[in-house]
């Protein structure tokens, strides 16, 4: 199916004009089409939002990307953020077809039939009745995110290598609140020190991402981890050839702490204090 007959597949089932829409392929296959859609006003207001404030962010997700999916269509998958209820499903007649709600946690006596009977559970053990902070809130969705991400508006087409999925992370994360298309309540703007530090802490990434740019050229690994707490930074890659984590580990000394164990290597470095150079990156 062609790109400009993917509006055909959804136009009786949203309750807005399709040409307002910005639709992306998740899943592009000969047998399967998998879509997501978000406003171009909402998408257009949170591009604004970003150059503002001088961050880049190269894609877009709603949330519901990084709810991870309940096991079975008995099972119901909650994230609650003190207001609504984000609830991920699976069709019980076609199990890989998840459901997507975001349901106000007042309105539960209203919830759709067969709902309220299913086994209710939160992603990575969490509560069901816990309201998480933002931050968790989103470092949660984060590491559930898919390896492949809508574009943003003006974005480049250049496929991203694994250390450049760190920095989409890092990202959306900094924004605090940017890009949660599973919400249409817009998140309030942070203050001028907020934005200031978001500023700076995102200068701060660019900066030793295109150190790791250099220092990871051509290395033969592949990202597992990914996680920012305020300026603390932690990478962890796997080595798909273990005689090349010596060299690798030498050419990431100068960017912080670097230990190895079980053909993995870790990188935990503290933004402020990174290195201006990478001191021997070949």
């Amino acid at each position: 199916m062609k790109r400009r007959e993917w509006p055909l597949l959804i136009e009786e089932q949203v309750a807005t004009q399709v040409s307002r829409l910005t639709l992306a392929a998740l899943d592009k296959r000969p047998d399967r089409l998998e879509l997501v859609a978000v406003e171009q006003p909402l998408l257009a207001a949170w591009q604004a939002w970003l150059d503002n404030h001088h961050l880049e962010v190269g894609y877009w997700a709603s949330g519901f990307m990084g709810l991870p999916a309940p096991d079975t269509p008995e099972q119901v998958c909650v994230l609650d953020d003190g207001t609504w209820w984000m609830i991920k499903t699976r069709d019980p007649e076609n199990p890989e077809v998840e459901r997507w709600l975001s349901w106000p946690r007042d309105w539960q006596s209203l919830l759709p039939p067969g709902l309220s009977d299913r086994h209710w559970q939160g992603p990575e053990g969490t509560s069901v009745t816990a309201t998480l902070p933002t931050d968790q809130r989103l470092a949660l969705l984060g590491r559930h995110l898919p390896a492949r991400l809508p574009k943003m508006p003006r974005a480049g087409t250049a496929r991203r290598r694994p250390w450049q999925l760190a920095l989409v992370l890092t990202s959306l994360l900094l924004a605090h609140g940017g890009l949660s298309a599973w919400s249409s309540i817009l998140s309030p703007a942070p203050d001028a020190a907020q934005a200031n530090r978001l500023m700076q802490r995102n200068t701060d990434m660019a900066t030793l991402m295109e150190r790791l740019s250099t220092s990871l050229e051509g290395m033969p690994l592949r990202l597992e981890h990914f996680s920012v707490t305020g300026q603390h930074l932690s990478l962890i890659w796997t080595l798909e050839d273990e005689q090349a984590s010596v060299v690798l580990a030498q050419r990431l000394e100068a960017l912080g702490e670097v230990s190895r164990e079980a053909g993995q290597l870790r990188l935990e470095t503290h933004l402020a204090s990174a290195p201006a150079s990478t001191g021997g990156g070949q």
